[in-house]
């Protein structure tokens, strides 16, 4: 008679059971079924995804910009010294790049020195005459850089520029850039002031 009770039991247990489940399941289908529903759970979703995406990057963009700083300091970057910091992307061969263009009491030798004692891996290295400096800071950092009062100078008006790619383990590939302006023999201005010494140039790419 016993047995027969705790039987009972647990198949009236087992039955409720099978009732919840059959309810939370047709419940469960119920909701999925209604396309305002289905729709909230989307977009829901992806604003989630948005807004992870968005703070991953703002991470990614704040480790980047310290690496750039750090790198710079090693080659004699002061905040004093701050000429421009921006962005750069490009189209041909998609990516963005962040550049610190700073001036320095450095000469051409000194900079190689530095980049010897650097410990980095040398990936590229290249020196030549060129506008670039002039339509980064002109036209993308949107400040005012000239030589001898003109921010489209003539081609015997570039600065002489070394410019290396570096590589290490700890660090992310940077480029590095001497720009040697007393090579011109012109007077630069920044916004109308005299520069003074050289300038230097350290970009890190972000995407």
């Amino acid at each position: 008679m016993g047995n027969q009770r705790v039987n009972a039991k647990r198949v009236k247990k087992e039955d409720n059971h099978f009732l919840l489940t059959i309810w939370l399941g047709g419940t469960a289908m119920g909701w999925f079924r209604s396309p305002l529903r289905i729709t909230l759970l989307v977009g829901g979703s992806i604003i989630v995804f948005i807004v992870a995406l968005v703070g991953y990057n703002r991470y990614q963009d704040a480790q980047k910009r310290a690496e750039l700083y750090a790198v710079a300091r090693l080659f004699g970057y002061t905040d004093g010294a701050l000429m421009s910091e921006y962005q750069s992307c490009y189209d041909v061969i998609p990516h963005c790049s962040l550049s610190l263009v700073y001036t320095t009491s450095y000469s051409q030798e000194i900079f190689r020195q530095r980049i010897q004692a650097s410990g980095m891996s040398l990936i590229l290295t290249n020196a030549d005459y060129d506008r670039a400096l002039f339509t980064d800071l002109n036209a993308i950092a949107r400040v005012s850089f000239a030589v001898n009062g003109k921010t489209a100078p003539d081609a015997s008006e570039y600065p002489l520029y070394e410019a290396w790619i570096t590589s290490s383990q700890e660090t992310s590939d940077f480029t590095i850039i001497f720009f040697n302006l007393a090579s011109t023999g012109g007077k630069f201005t920044v916004a109308g002031q005299p520069v003074h010494g050289n300038l230097m140039q350290v970009k890190i790419q972000t995407r």
